[in-house]
Order: C-alpha cells, then structure tokens, then sequence
C-alpha cells in the first residue's frame, strides 16, 4: 500500500466518524436554572419545614451538650537547663526522651495508683453513665479494679501529648474531669522529673554505693585480723602462763630438794609494768581523746562548708541559665564560692592542734610493739561510722594493749594496721562522692524550671458548642429543604411546562392557565 492510500483511507475513516459533541451540549445549564427557580417554589411554599427542622436540630443539639460528656484540657511547661555538676549535660538534649518516658506502662501504671484514679472515675460518673455501668454490669459481671486500671491506663496513655521544643517541656492531659485533668498533668510532670532525677543522679548514687560495699568489706577484713589476732595474743598469753607455772614448780622442786627446812611461799607473780610504762599509757589515752574531741568538732565545721558549697554551686546553676558569664549576679557568685571552698581558719588550726598531738603521742613511744593505724578513738568512729566500726575499734584497742614483744603478734598489728589504712582511704574518696553526690542533688533543684504553671481549666475543649449549634442549625437547614423538595417530588404533580418537556421529549405549544373554580348551582 501506498503511503498517498494510507492517508487517503483515514481520511474516509474520519469522515465516517460522528462529530466530537460540544461540551456546552453536556450541561443544560437553562435545565439547571429551572430545577432551581422549581425548588425555590417548593421551599417558599413549605417555607414552615425548614424552620421547623432548624429549631429542632438546635434544641437537640442544646440537649446533647447538656447531656454528653465534656473533655477537658490541661496542661503545663516545663523548661531544662544545663549544668556544669550534672553529667548527662554532655548527651545533648534534656527533654527529648520525654514522650518515651511519660508513656512507659510502669509509669502510666505509676500515675494511676498516684492519683487514686480507679477510685475517682467510679465516684465522678454521671448518672447516665452509672446506669449504664449497672446494666452492663447486670448482664457480664462487675469490673475488677484491675482491669478498671488497665483500661484506665490504655486511655490515659492516648490521654498524653507530649511536645518538646529545644529544652522546653509541654505535658498536654485531656480528660473529662477538670480536677483529676489537674491532678493527672501534675501526676505526670512528678513522674518525668523522677525518672530524670534517677537518671542524672544515679552514677553518683552508685559510686558511692561502690564505695560503701567496699568499706564494709574492709570493716569485715579488719574484725578478721582482729579476731585473729585475738587468738593469737590468747594463745601466746595461755603460753606464758603454762611457763609461769611450770618454771615456779621447777623452783619449788629445787627449794625442796636443796633447801627443805626453806617453807614454799607460792608461785612467783609476775612483775607488775614499770611505772614509765603505765604513765605512757595514761598520757597515750588522755592524747587519743583530745584528738577524737579535735577531729569530731573538725568534723562538724567541714560539714557546715561543704552545705554551703553545695547550695552555692545550685545558685550559679541557676544564675547561668538566665544570665551570661560576664553578668555582676554571676561574678558575685563566682567570689562566694571560691570564699566557701577555702579551709576557714580555725578549721587550719584544728588541723595544727590535731598533727601536734598526734607528734605528741607518737613522741611517748608505742606501749609493747606497734599501734594500730587509726584515725580516733572508738567512740569518735562510732559517732562518725556507726555503732559496728566503733565496736571494731574497741576490739582493736584491745589488742594494742598487748605489752608483750612478740613477732607473730606483731605481724598481725601490721595487717590489721594495713587495712585499716586502706580503710582511711575509702572513707576519703566516700566523703568526696558524698560532696559531689550533694552539689548534684543541689543544682537538680534548678534543673527544670516551670515556665506556665498548671490550673484546673475552667472550659472543655470537646464538644464545642459554637461548632455543635452552628452545625445543628446548618444540618437542619439541610434537612428541612431536602424534605420539602421530596414531599412536593412525591405529590407527582406538574408545575412548569418545561417537565413536560422533560418528561415526554415534544415541545409544548400552549399552555391553559387554571380557571378559577366557578360555584355549584342550586338545583
């Protein structure tokens, strides 16, 4: 085939075809225009229907606003800010876990028994709804408070909105009782800063925790070697005294054998300590409770210190989040903390007083071997550590009374001396986490800071009742003209000329206007 054949036969083929119809020709817009002058007719003459129609939809809608249940919203916003004594600073944002947090199932299950929900949702039911929970219940059984706190908490944890914004905070609870919306937004703001609170301050927490084991531990070790020690110094006494006695029958013998007109006067006693040594055991324990009285009251004045170092770091916390470094409020504070991280004077003198007689002691000489590496007496360690450590240090002192020279007794001083040391040691680093543990604890009071505090709402937020009237009245308005055009539809009566046109498809060529109906004759 030629390509001139080709493009001649598609030109028969698109004469053949019908013409495209004109989109004007698809919408009868004079069709449209009569339907709708019809339908006014209809409305203007049932114009009573729509009226009616409105007035009732707005009267139910009045009532469903009295009767249904009311959501109400509350809410609070919190704002966090950084801190140098805070170490999760360094992990970047504060508030970010916030929505994992609030909606964890302990937590939820947390707020619940918080806030006596279970108890308050049975207590605030309306009337119609209480019906209902008696007939449902009548039916199926009564619902358990276990379940009740279930469900209770699945709602509460679509109840929840939590939005975060930089280091802004803003806890949303919708409930239908204004007060438990209160309660349950506050109940939640308690639960998020609790679970910060573990989060942010539980390594130091644990630190010292680690610490403490490891001191009874040593607490443990030492009453070991004191007990043995105890031991031995019982057996190196039992020693002495089969000796003493042994040696004083042999003396009795040789009085018999040699000398028997001599009458035996007893065993020897032994020889009393010299009067140089019991002096020095006098001056010893007369030191030992000057340095216990010394370091007790050492004690109370670096306590005092550290509170106020303590309080003041929560302070710059809390001035360098609302001002810049070089703001006067912050310089100040600057000043007073390094004034309150300085040793104060007679803390220094207490200090001196405590090394002199301690030089002292040790100048009068050990009282029958090493002493015992301790830092007070027992009824400072006591006061200070507890009842068991000072129990312990009278055990140990018991020991150090052991006037004999003895190697093995010796060796059992130094170990006990040895952990005691070690002992002294954990006590610091206690004392140091202890100090930080109280820094953090001070600045997490400054942490988050409420910026819009929470109220009981006064207003629901569901329903509205602008939106359900306006509804109501545009729904009826609807349903009125609907119904007047269906009623005047039904009737199947013909009003214009151009139904009948539509209805049979032939034009109309004259129309007779209705005569007015003419009165019967008598007969």
């Amino acid at each position: 085939m030629s390509p001139r054949q080709g493009v001649s036969k598609e030109i028969v083929e698109n004469r053949n075809q019908p013409p495209a119809p004109d989109p004007r020709d698809l919408i009868d817009l004079k069709l449209i225009v009569s339907w709708l002058t019809l339908f006014l007719a209809f409305v203007k003459k049932r114009k009573w229907l729509p009226i009616c129609t409105v007035v009732l939809m707005t009267g139910l809608a009045i009532a469903a606003l009295k009767v249904l249940p009311k959501t109400y919203e509350c809410e609070i916003r919190v704002q966090a800010k950084k801190s140098e004594y805070l170490s999760p600073d360094q992990s970047g944002g504060l508030v970010a876990d916030a929505d994992v947090v609030l909606k964890r199932r302990e937590v939820i299950a947390d707020m619940v028994k918080r806030t006596n929900l279970v108890q308050e949702w049975r207590a605030r039911r309306g009337p119609l709804f209480k019906l209902k929970d008696d007939i449902y219940g009548a039916l199926v059984g009564p619902t358990s408070d276990k379940d009740l706190a279930m469900v209770l908490g699945a709602t509460l944890e679509n109840s929840i909105t939590v939005e975060t914004s930089g280091d802004t905070l803003t806890i949303k609870v919708s409930w239908r009782d204004p007060e438990m919306a209160y309660r349950l937004v506050l109940a939640a703001q308690q639960a998020f800063l609790e679970e910060r609170y573990t989060q942010e301050i539980s390594m130091l927490s644990e630190s010292m925790d680690i610490f403490k084991k490891h001191s009874r531990e040593l607490e443990t070790e030492i009453a070991q070697h004191a007990d043995n020690a105890k031991v031995l110094i019982d057996k190196k006494n039992q020693e002495l005294k089969e000796a003493s006695e042994k040696k004083a029958q042999e003396t009795e013998e040789k009085l018999r054998g040699s000398a028997p007109r001599v009458a035996y006067r007893g065993p020897a006693t032994p020889k009393a300590p010299s009067a140089p040594v019991a002096d020095n055991r006098a001056a010893i324990a007369e030191l030992n409770t000057s340095i216990a009285e010394k370091h007790a009251a050492l004690d109370t004045l670096t306590a005092g210190s550290r509170s106020a170092v303590a309080d003041l770091q929560g302070k710059l916390a809390q001035a360098r989040a609302i001002y810049k470094e070089a703001h006067p409020v912050i310089a100040d504070l600057k000043q007073q903390l390094m004034v309150a991280q300085q040793e104060p004077p007679m803390a220094t003198q207490l200090r001196s007083e405590i090394a002199a007689l301690e030089a002292q002691r040790d100048g009068l000489g050990p009282v029958g071997g090493d002493p015992i590496a301790s830092p007070a007496t027992a009824a400072r360690v006591a006061q200070s550590f507890g009842p068991r450590m000072g129990q312990l240090m009278s055990r140990l002192e018991e020991v150090e009374q052991y006037d004999l020279a003895d190697s093995e007794v010796g060796h059992a001083r130094s170990k006990i001396g040895l952990a005691m040391r070690k002992w002294e040691s954990v006590q610091m680093q206690i004392d140091g986490a202890r100090l930080k543990l109280e820094t953090a604890q001070a600045a997490f009071r400054y942490r988050y800071r409420v910026v819009t505090p929470a109220e009981i709402p006064n207003k629901a937020v569901k329903p509205k009742p602008a939106a359900v009237v306006l509804g109501a009245v545009f729904g009826g308005l609807l349903l009125g003209l609907f119904l007047a055009l269906v009623l005047e539809l039904r009737r199947g009566v013909i009003h214009e000329a151009w139904q009948v046109e539509s209805a049979i498809g032939l034009p109309v060529v004259a129309c007779i206007e209705s005569l007015p109906q003419q009165p019967r004759l008598q007969q």
